[in-house]
């Protein structure tokens, strides 16, 4: 189930270059915990309030 999680948040995120939303993580069954999970242990970079971006993707030139 995780995996699969996983799989469907990094085709939205590659769809929108690296970029997701807490939104549609949570259409996805992450909580807020686990929201605050993954970016404490380095998986997601929390670009603005509610906008994350997948670690593993390189960091864009600019700041959004």
């Amino acid at each position: 189930m995780q995996r699969t999680r996983s799989r469907d948040l990094y085709r939205i995120a590659e769809a929108q270059g690296s970029y997701f939303t807490a939104k549609q993580a949570a259409s996805l069954g992450d909580t807020a915990s686990k929201r605050s999970y993954h970016v404490g242990v380095g998986n997601w970079v929390r670009e603005l309030r509610g906008i994350h971006r997948l670690a593993l993707f390189p960091s864009p030139p600019a700041p959004i």
